[in-house]
């Protein structure tokens, strides 16, 4: 069993098992190509989704989308409870808070950024014509080992380790073949294989059909504005910058609910191949958006783009000193212990997803006095 998922130019050749042969062609159709908004007049993009994927790093991300809509006074779509929308169901317009959908002809959604698998139509249906979409993906299988440690597994099915589970539920063709017959089975109802196809919206049942894995991208590529990669996290933050006309210091981040580096685990490359056979469609998904993203980086220009980088990274390291004491560390994951003189700007870097989640909940609540 081999698989070749290069995805670079004209048509690809996937191999996913002897003698099945597709040629996955990568000049898709896309009626909403990626504009670089980096005229000076051009006005800044504030009606905006953002598909969060799970272990992506899109918690990072989701903390600028807030960042920006609570400085801003605008309207963001918060679940009525938790941080999820009905996940791992499609989002549809009912899963909003019942005061919202009741008055939604009076209130106009800004920024949509917490967790939902993506339904374009009903999405669409609750936010401007000029909304910009964006999400965010990342290797296939760095996601993989991370979900599998992030949810601790290794303890759950009784292995010494994260990689020993990943050996052995991947070894062996006879293993990932039982896995794509359980393809439709997800750990918590939530998490599985091809995780981000899956948070996109793309149905388990095709997870082996490459025409619909084909047409799938091809979707993504026509509705979204810009997709980011969390292996260039920098250049994805200039081009997010610019994508939505926006400061730089509106994409000034840190990491949130990531783990310390010493945490990652080094997978043996055979491992490696098996995992990317299992994950087709996110393989595929990722190869395609990553090439795109290499493009949109060369028409930005390499040498610009790496001065605005260095930029970035002198701005965030200058926050940071101003805000975070210290990291600690606790259930494998980065927290920010706060400086004594913080204020609110330093405070909306560092808070968590979840607290800044019920914090904006019940401002907006009050805004618009549901409570």
């Amino acid at each position: 069993m081999s698989i070749d998922t290069s995805c670079s130019s004209g048509h690809s050749k996937v191999k996913i098992r002897r003698n099945v042969v597709f040629k996955l062609s990568t000049k898709v159709k896309s009626d909403r190509p990626v504009k670089l908004l980096t005229k000076k007049n051009c006005k800044p993009q504030q009606n905006i989704l953002f598909l969060k994927t799970h272990k992506t790093g899109s918690s990072t991300v989701q903390n600028i989308f807030l960042r920006y809509g609570d400085n801003n006074n605008l309207t963001l779509v918060i679940p009525e409870k938790s941080n999820y929308f009905g996940y791992p169901r499609h989002f549809n317009r009912r899963m909003l808070h019942s005061k919202y959908r009741q008055n939604s002809s009076k209130i106009q959604n800004n920024i949509f950024a917490h967790h939902a698998r993506y339904h374009y139509k009903e999405m669409k249906s609750i936010m401007p014509r000029n909304t910009i979409f964006i999400t965010i993906l990342r290797d296939p299988v760095v996601l993989i080992e991370s979900l599998f440690s992030y949810y601790n597994l290794k303890k759950i099915y009784n292995e010494t380790s994260s990689i020993s589970f990943l050996k052995n539920a991947f070894s062996t063709s006879l293993n990932i073949s039982a896995y794509h017959a359980t393809s439709s089975q997800r750990f918590l109802g939530r998490f599985g294989r091809n995780q981000m196809s899956f948070d996109l919206g793309f149905s388990v049942e095709n997870f082996d059909n490459l025409k619909m894995i084909r047409e799938f991208i091809e979707a993504i590529d026509s509705q979204f504005h810009l997709v980011m990669i969390a292996d260039r996290m920098d250049e994805s933050l200039i081009l997010l910058q610019h994508t939505l006309c926006w400061k730089m210091e509106d994409v000034i981040v840190f990491r949130h609910n990531a783990r310390r580096t010493s945490e990652f685990t080094s997978l043996p490359k055979d491992l490696q191949e098996n995992i990317r056979i299992f994950s087709i469609a996110d393989v595929l998904l990722y190869n395609y958006f990553s090439d795109k993203l290499n493009r949109l980086i060369e028409k930005f220009g390499k040498r610009r783009m790496k001065m605005e980088i260095a930029a970035l990274q002198n701005a965030t390291k200058s926050i940071y000193r101003q805000c975070v004491h210290k990291e600690p560390f606790k259930d494998m994951i980065v927290y920010y212990n706060k400086n004594q003189t913080i204020d609110k700007k330093c405070q909306d870097f560092i808070i968590s997803e979840l607290s800044y989640t019920d914090l904006l909940r019940e401002e907006q609540n009050k805004r618009y006095r549901f409570i």
